[in-house]
């Protein structure tokens, strides 16, 4: 394959090898840096290999181009989409077997969704598949506005359609046999969604065969709320979702405790009901805590909200914080309910099955 080198710094609304991407690139790796430094209230979409796709499948490529957004001055309102390969995707999209090194940095008050692979999905009828794709980048952010925010190691926020409500395996967003070992720095004082995985899903989604063993810091000292999921931070509304055969072995972990802060290994915050997590581990060096304690944490997953969702064949080890904040090992001897659905959850669940991962 081809390398292409590309040195960018300027305001465009769309920024990337390609402004809409609409057919099949493969083979190809990207290097250099992109820099955008548009001001005024224009939603920017990057992506390193495209601004925005329509269809489009990009297969066997790299991206090692850094990212960087760095205006803090600057107080325009406005939304910022990143990405190492796709800043929006319509109209379904497909990724695989590519990889991203590129690291992102990002310090702005502009709104931001940031992602791996894809850093914004849109709702309407495509299918979007992302399957062997592997994430070895940093992602820094210190933002500073007052909106939630997303950051995924895999994808950002993704809304997908449910075509047929309620049928379980109409799924539109896949996403499979992805990896992600970067750090994802939460400095700035914004309210943040941030995963290993996917950041935010909403619709009819599946993520299997996925694994995070990066770490997720949240070190701003301010109260504000942020959700963090080592493979999902935040199942929204209206969700039809399965989590399976996925993996944290990673450490998730922040300086001060919110009004509104979960954390789980797997999933941070579930606001749909029909979602369902099976035959996912965490492992002993996996590590999910707030030294102050926060609203809700576990090993497993932060706070299920809704009831209807379901923990089964899982198995979990590590090290999780309890409500006071102190650390525990986690052990055959010593598993609670909390463990697998965080101390703070009041919903009905269903756990099933479910036990001490001794094979760490």
């Amino acid at each position: 394959g081809r390398t292409l080198t590309i040195d960018y710094r300027g305001d465009a609304q769309q920024v990337g090898l390609f402004r809409r991407l609409s057919g099949t690139v493969r083979n190809l790796t990207v290097a250099g840096r992109f820099e955008s430094v548009r001001s005024d209230d224009s939603e920017v979409h990057l992506g390193a290999f495209a601004a925005e796709t329509d269809n489009a499948t990009i297969e066997n490529c790299t991206n090692q181009a850094e990212i960087v957004v760095a205006d803090a001055a600057d107080a325009t309102s406005r939304t910022m989409i990143l990405s190492g390969f796709v800043g929006k995707a319509f109209n379904g999209v497909t990724l695989r077997n590519c990889r991203n090194s590129g690291n992102i940095s990002f310090s702005s008050p502009a709104l931001y969704m940031i992602g791996g692979f894809v850093g914004a999905v849109q709702e309407d009828d495509g299918l979007y598949t992302i399957a062997g794709c592997h994430n070895t980048a940093d992602f820094s952010n210190a933002g500073s506005n007052s909106g939630w925010n997303f950051m995924g190691g895999i994808a950002g926020k993704t809304i997908s359609r449910q075509l047929v409500p309620g049928e379980t395996s109409n799924y539109r967003l896949i996403v499979e046999e992805c990896s992600s070992t970067g750090t994802i720095g939460i400095a700035g004082p914004s309210k943040v969604r941030a995963s290993g995985i996917v950041a935010h899903v909403q619709g009819a989604y599946r993520i299997s065969g996925c694994s995070f063993s990066g770490t997720i810091e949240s070190t701003d000292a301010t109260t504000r709320d942020v959700v963090i999921g080592g493979i999902v931070a935040m199942a929204d509304k209206d969700c039809v979702g399965l989590v399976e055969g996925c993996t944290f072995s990673g450490r998730i972990s922040a300086a001060q405790a919110g009004a509104n802060n979960y954390f789980g290994g797997i999933f941070g915050n579930n606001g749909g009901a029909a979602s369902i997590v099976n035959d996912c581990r965490t492992t002993a060096s996996a590590y999910v805590g707030c030294p102050k304690g926060g609203k809700s944490v576990g090993m497993l997953a932060g706070r299920p909200n809704k009831a209807g969702f379901t923990v089964s064949d899982c198995k979990i080890a590590g090290t999780v914080t309890d409500k006071q904040g102190t650390e525990i090992v986690i052990s055959a001897d010593n598993l609670a309910d909390w463990m697998f659905a965080g101390y703070g959850t009041k919903v009905t669940l269903t756990l099933t099955n479910n036990g001490y991962n001794d094979e760490k």
